[in-house]
């Protein structure tokens, strides 16, 4: 009865090294198509791992899968981590300015291409009707005195 332990065990533990070699082959692969695909094309990517690396690979994952009693925990715990410690820190003022600015730029290119002109209040000055649209409106709720300059635009 002992030799059916035995048995089972081995083939659940082959089974494993198996599944955890699958995972680990399909992760490296992935890894050096989108290394590679930043310096080629993803079809050259893809050509150079199936000539170059697929054995390389494949052998890491198989003594991957053949130690899953311990390469598997380390694997979660060193995707926790890094998902833990790589998170997205707060911006820096600096960093905010930046993204601001690109922002910024972003919007006046895509109302040049929209052939929208420059948008804001100074820009509304001059052209019919341009009091009434949504740009004209920018100064509404920022105190009492604020809705005045709107009122004489509109009765001019």
């Amino acid at each position: 009865m002992w030799a059916w332990g035995v048995l089972v065990g081995i083939l659940g533990y082959l089974c494993g090294a198996v599944l955890t070699a699958r995972l680990d082959f399909g992760r490296r692969r992935t890894a050096f198509i989108d290394r590679a695909g930043k310096r080629m094309s993803p079809s050259q990517a893809v050509t150079q791992f199936e000539y170059a690396e697929r054995s390389h690979v494949a052998l890491v994952a198989l003594l991957v899968g053949l130690s899953w009693l311990i390469t598997t925990p380390l694997l979660a715990v060193r995707r926790g981590l890094v998902t833990v410690i790589a998170a997205r820190p707060p911006l820096t003022a600096c960093e905010r300015g930046l993204r601001k600015q690109a922002l910024s730029g972003r919007i006046r290119e895509l109302e040049r291409e929209l052939g929208l002109g420059e948008a804001g209040p100074e820009a509304a000055e001059g052209r019919p009707g341009a009091a009434l649209s949504p740009v004209g409106f920018g100064s509404v709720g920022k105190g009492a005195g604020a809705a005045a300059p709107l009122a004489r635009q509109r009765r001019d």
